[in-house]
This record gives structure tokens, C-alpha cells and sequence, in this order.
């Protein structure tokens, strides 16, 4: 059985915006890898990966998702997630290897990096963005 593979063009993504973060409209929006991958403001601090600009203003909760268009277009799959070492949403902004043919994995013992890590959701797998330069 030949496996359906979720690829997508985006110029725009919903994040979940991290707890008590204010995301103001037309600012830059960050994974911060120095902490658990959540999605927040830019700021002065390490660990953060620019990935947007903000399409509407409020106070994150933790659950409420904050437009971003992305600083370019990018592509990504959807892949599944290893059930030995899985990737987790607190791994956004960091590498993914690949296990198989179908799977990604935390896990980089003897693997090549199948690219950085946007998004995991427990139906569709691992939002993988690929390619020879991810960002």
C-alpha cells in the first residue's frame, strides 16, 4: 500500500502562540529552540529562529494559534513519527533524521538529517521542512 505523503507549499502557518506572549501585528515572530521550540516575539535572546511577521495582535494562552506569514514560502511533509524516538512539538526549530523510507526520528545515530522540525501533530506526523538548505 503506497503511503499518502502531505506535502504543502506555505506562505502562511498558524502557530500556537507561547502562555503570555504578546504578538503584535507586523512584528517578527521566533521558534525558540533555547526553550521547549514555543513560538514568541522577537526579542533580544539566543535560540531563536525568525521564521514570520505576526498577522494580528493579542496575548498567547498556550492553545490560541497566531497567523504568521513566513518570510519566504517554504515546503514541507508531513511524515510519520518514530514510535522508538519521537520528535515532539518541543522540537521545533531543531533537526529530525530519517529512520526509513517514511519515518523521521530524534534519534541521529547513523542517520542523515531529513531537515528541521515545524510542527508534530498526533494525526499527520512530523512537518518536516526540507531540502538542501532548510533555512
Amino acid at each position: 500500500m503506497e503511503r499518502m505523503i502531505a506535502e504543502e507549499h506555505w506562505g502562511y502557518y498558524a502557530f500556537v502562540l507561547a502562555n503570555n506572549e504578546v504578538a503584535e501585528k507586523g512584528k517578527i515572530v521566533c521558534i525558540d529552540t533555547g526553550n521547549a521550540g514555543i513560538i514568541i516575539m522577537g526579542k533580544t535572546a539566543t535560540g531563536l529562529i525568525p521564521i514570520g511577521i505576526a498577522m494580528e495582535s493579542f496575548t498567547g494562552n498556550g492553545v490560541k494559534k497566531l497567523q504568521v506569514k513566513l518570510f519566504r514560502e517554504i515546503q514541507a511533509t508531513y511524515w510519520d513519527n518514530d514510535g522508538t524516538t519521537p520528535c515532539a512539538a518541543t522540537d521545533r526549530g531543531t533537526l529530525c533524521y530519517i529512520k526509513n523510507n517514511t519515518t523521521v526520528s530524534k534519534d541521529s545515530t547513523g542517520r542523515s538529517t531529513a531537515g528541521i522540525i515545524l510542527d508534530v501533530d498526533a494525526t499527520m506526523g512530523v512537518l518536516v521542512h526540507w531540502g538542501l538548505k532548510a533555512f
